[in-house]
């Protein structure tokens, strides 16, 4: 079990999204906890990372990602999965530049699929899913996620 910091600011123990979803702990705390992970992840802009820090920010949003999927309500599930998928997608265009957003911002205009990659981040559903979820995370733990803080932290 551990402590975490939520929306009434009271230290509360709670149970990890692993214990969660092994022990029937309350959802709300792995998401708290989840979310607050994700927070801590987002804290510094991809602009300020090295590419293997940039790598490892998507290696661990995606396992938070997929702790989030135990402990999100039913009817959110199918959007936090857009939103990983959006993720995973992101990356994948990320690593074929090795993860580096010079590279990356120079084959924009050169790359159709990477400069897709990049619009799709404006993409409707996607804004929509995150949308619902950072309602979620902002009512149930009092934390303002951007699902896609890559210019500011």
């Amino acid at each position: 079990m551990e402590w975490e910091r939520c929306a009434d600011n009271d230290t509360t123990p709670t149970t990890t999204a692993t214990e969660t979803a092994t022990t029937g702990g309350q959802a709300g705390d792995g998401l708290c906890e989840v979310a607050g992970r994700l927070d801590q992840e987002s804290a510094v802009s991809l602009f300020e990372r090295s590419p293997a820090e940039i790598e490892a920010f998507f290696d661990a949003s995606d396992d938070l990602f997929a702790a989030g999927l135990d402990v999100v309500p039913a009817e959110l599930v199918a959007d936090l999965q857009t939103v990983r998928e959006k993720y995973a997608d992101f990356a994948a265009h990320l690593a074929r530049y090795d993860y580096d957003f010079q590279a990356v911002i120079a084959a924009l205009e050169s790359d159709p699929e990477l400069a897709a990659a990049v619009a799709g981040v404006d993409d409707l559903a996607f804004a929509a899913a995150a949308g619902r979820l950072r309602d979620l995370v902002a009512t149930e733990c009092g934390i303002v996620l951007d699902p896609f803080q890559l210019a500011s932290g």
